[in-house]
């Protein structure tokens, strides 16, 4: 028949001095039946990068050191314990004393779980930030990018768009990796996604993924703009094109093909209109 027992233990910490009054767990004491039972970290650097006298402390066999002292004394657990603020320099006690369930087989597998808990560094569980990244460019938002860029008024920063510019890759949901392809304020924030299906005979699962991704970007946008959604487009073959451009057109106020002269003049009173530019230079697109 099994049977549990409670130990107490004592979690040393090391300070970086009384000004600053940080701590960081450095070690156990565990107080079995036996006797008490010590372990110190074993990541070196972090602790001496703590502060600067603990690169001077010995730390091999410390350990067993304080392990033999307080066995030597002969004290009660509460003595012990008691003692730890002389016995474990430069080490200072917690003054919170806790318990744990201690393993009879191995006690020193109980210190090694404390140890693996409350000393050495735990496992990340928070994703590494990653940097707001742009959606793959189609040539028809590089050539748009490029016309704009002639006439002075494109920019990659958010806060741009008060300083009349439009914003390459403006974010709608960054969570999401949502990002609509550019964005134009006057007095409202207005979208334009950009579709470039030229040169192909059928849609492959990559083309329809993007277009209906970029009719998930405007149907977002639904929520976070109160301005126009714009849809500009470019096909060589309409029917093979017209499922994609279905994807995209229906979370659209606008749509507009620039194959179309009217429509490319569209865009650009658009910009003009909203940046209050008296003209714009010519949108030059390749077949």
């Amino acid at each position: 028949m099994t049977h549990s027992t409670t130990s107490p233990y004592v979690v040393l910490r090391a300070c970086s001095g009384q000004a600053r009054g940080e701590y960081i767990n450095a070690g156990i004491v565990l107080f079995t039946p036996e006797g008490p039972l010590v372990s110190l970290t074993s990541d070196l650097p972090r602790l001496r990068s703590f502060h600067p006298d603990f690169a001077a402390l010995k730390t091999d066999g410390w350990a067993e050191g304080l392990q033999h002292a307080l066995r030597s004394l002969a004290l009660s657990v509460e003595q012990q314990i008691a003692m730890l603020s002389l016995c474990a320099h430069p080490f200072k006690p917690h003054p919170e004393v806790g318990f744990t369930v201690l393993e009879h087989s191995d006690p020193r597998l109980t210190l090694d779980k404390l140890t693996r808990w409350l000393v050495s560094m735990p496992t990340a569980t928070v994703r590494p930030f990653k940097a707001e990244r742009p959606k793959r460019s189609t040539k028809l938002q590089v050539e748009i990018a490029n016309w704009l860029r002639s006439a002075r008024l494109l920019s990659s920063k958010v806060e741009d768009l008060s300083k009349g510019r439009v914003v390459l890759n403006y974010p709608i949901d960054p969570a999401a990796d949502l990002y609509t392809d550019f964005a134009v304020k006057n007095g409202e924030l207005h979208v334009i996604e950009t579709l470039d299906l030229r040169g192909i005979s059928h849609l492959t699962p990559s083309l329809r993924g993007d277009a209906a991704i970029k009719g998930v970007t405007l149907d977002e946008a639904r929520e976070k703009i109160k301005g126009k959604r714009v849809a500009v487009i470019s096909a060589s073959d309409y029917a093979a094109a017209k499922p994609a451009i279905w994807m995209i057109s229906r979370s659209a106020d606008e749509v507009w093909d620039m194959h179309h002269d009217g429509d490319r003049q569209k865009l650009a009173d658009f910009i003009s209109t909203a940046l209050h530019q008296s003209s714009m230079p010519e949108l030059a697109l390749t077949n």
